[in-house]
């Protein structure tokens, strides 16, 4: 296959395809193909692992005039395309604030925080017929009145029928006004029929004439690969997920990778950008979600990976299903989907951008086919080796006793000054207060409770974790009350029943710890929240009556 591994590489001009099948044999890799547009240079390179970071909006959609690239004699560009010669001034930072930035980076970090955190406001907002859409509605149109100086006619003319959100709402600051401006003539009742070598004509008969035609007409669907991409038994992506291809659009695996294409990775590939946040954030997801099946392969004794067709169809049925009350299925067009009205969405994760952040932080390893290594069809742990490390050879104290911290914890997913306790839950609206102080209550249902308990320090929490410890409580009705003497206790629930097929999660959160009490490391690991506490209590509690509770903290005292 060939790629453009190198952006500047790949920029101005086609890639001519090697037709050459993944290589099945030992060892697999991947083959591309590159041409140096610069240099003319052809080369190719392999590699065990392919990450596709082409973009998504890099192939400017030219519009469909006839006579444009032929007859016009003036200039044409698109938006993407503007340069410096065609513009009189640019949008820039101040040198006072770059130097800001510059020398501090905290002010730096809220600039960038306050320009996020809109991104985080808006998901109940893309519901159809929802409260908060009808209330964008009315927000959107109030704008645009008053940008026209709140004439009913132009007001007409540029609020849409369709529901907001629907596409990517575009008018930026001035855009609006400009289209009143004397000097502008907006035209929305005559379609183009072809270009002149003056200009435009129209079907009103009319001929405007023009020195540059600006096409702010987007870019082409990015969601399949621009050049042949070929996997197992020589299918082809890039016409495989074609619209007019044998499934018709990208059916990829949590918008990263593809069934039968070992190896194969994709940085924005569809439904892999989650409403509330941005891209850097989406593109740092996952990445870091790559980086952990390529170390899982490279250190595991493995070849190849790749997600099943059972995972992939599935998570594609959730991706329909979740998009069935949204906006986006309004009467609009746009490159957020495959088509007009009720099209199959391409862009947008099924969730937040928290919700893709927590949903992607583990690989889910069930829903991958894995092909061992020579060594690893010999003995899948021939990975250990001689049981050494190369720190035992030379390392200094540093590297040898690197898990020794003033605060040990590898995987802390909480923000440990927090006042309580955050937990994420799978199902919506079915996470119960945190509660605090004297006389906490835990209250369960007839559902199995998973609990587990953590040391504090003061009064801050060092670490939490949404259980699967491996005490199980599983009461008729459980009531425990904990002891009046302790003014530090935190108490979460979660309640994961509702459909969602899992019972309560529960978390108790200890007062200060006897320092003499026997700690050791412990994992505890929840499908929906991770955390590695470098020190809990060699206790568990166990399913107690208010009374037996009462005891057990006196002991625990004494």
């Amino acid at each position: 296959m060939e790629a453009p591994v190198s952006a500047q590489q790949g920029q101005n001009g086609p890639w001519k395809p090697r037709q050459r099948p993944f290589d099945t044999s030992p060892p697999i890799k991947w083959e591309v193909k590159i041409k140096n547009h610069t240099t003319g240079e052809v080369f190719i390179d392999t590699s065990h692992f392919f990450v596709e970071a082409a973009g998504r909006l890099n192939v400017p959609q030219s519009p469909d005039i006839p006579g444009l690239a032929t007859d016009f004699k003036g200039i044409v560009v698109h938006t993407s395309q503007w340069t410096d010669e065609l513009t009189h001034s640019a949008h820039r930072f101040t040198e006072e604030e770059k130097e800001r930035f510059d020398k501090d980076p905290q002010a730096y970090l809220e600039y960038r925080r306050g320009t996020e955190k809109h991104l985080h406001g808006r998901f109940d907002g893309a519901i159809a017929g929802s409260e908060i859409n009808q209330k964008m509605r009315q927000a959107f149109r109030a704008s645009i009145s008053a940008r026209v100086g709140g004439d009913k006619a132009w007001l007409d003319r540029l609020v849409p029928e369709y529901a907001p959100l629907c596409k990517r709402p575009t008018p930026s600051p001035g855009y609006i006004e400009a289209i009143r401006d004397s000097k502008v003539e907006y035209i929305d009742d005559a379609r183009i029929l072809n270009a002149t070598a003056d200009g435009l004509l129209t079907e009103d008969g009319k001929e405007r004439k023009a020195d540059i035609i600006v096409t702010a007409t987007g870019f082409k669907n990015g969601f399949q690969p621009f050049f042949p991409t070929l996997g197992k038994d020589g299918l082809d992506l890039s016409k495989y997920w074609a619209a007019d291809g044998p499934i018709g659009y990208p059916k990829a695996y949590f918008g990263i990778m593809a069934p039968n294409f070992p190896n194969y990775f994709a940085v924005i590939q569809a439904n892999s950008v989650a409403v509330g946040g941005s891209y850097p954030l989406n593109t740092e997801i996952s990445a870091t979600y790559i980086a952990k099946v390529i170390r899982k392969v490279q250190s595991q004794g493995y070849r190849a990976i790749h997600p099943s067709q059972e995972a992939t169809d599935d998570f594609n049925e959730i991706i329909e299903a979740y998009f069935e009350d949204k906006v986006i299925g309004d009467e609009c067009s746009s490159w957020w989907k495959s088509g007009f009205g009720k099209s199959r969405p391409l862009l947008q994760w099924p969730g937040t951008g928290h919700h893709r952040f927590d949903i992607s932080r583990d690989p889910r390893w069930e829903d991958f086919i894995f092909e061992r290594s020579a060594e690893g069809r010999r003995n899948r742990f021939e990975y250990f080796g001689n049981g050494f490390t190369e720190r035992e050879k030379g390392g200094d104290e540093v590297s040898l006793t690197k898990y020794l911290k003033e605060r040990d914890g590898e995987e802390i997913w909480l923000d440990e000054k927090s006042a309580g306790l955050q937990l994420h839950s799978r199902c919506p609206n079915r996470l119960l207060p945190t509660t605090k102080g004297n006389n906490a209550r835990l209250l369960s249902s007839t559902s199995a409770l998973r609990s587990s308990t953590t040391p504090m320090a003061d009064t801050d929490i060092t670490a939490s974790v949404a259980g699967d410890s491996s005490t199980i409580i599983t009461p008729e009705s459980l009531e425990a009350t904990l002891s009046s003497k302790i003014n530090t206790t935190y108490v979460a629930i979660e309640d994961m029943s509702g459909g969602c097929g899992q019972a309560f999660n529960a978390i108790i959160v200890s007062p200060d710890f006897d320092k003499k009490t026997h700690l050791q490391r412990h994992r505890l690991v929840n499908n929906a929240l991770k955390a590695e506490i470098a020190a809990i209590h060699a206790w568990t509690p166990r399913c107690l009556t208010p009374a037996q509770w009462e005891q057990e903290q006196a002991r625990q005292q004494a």
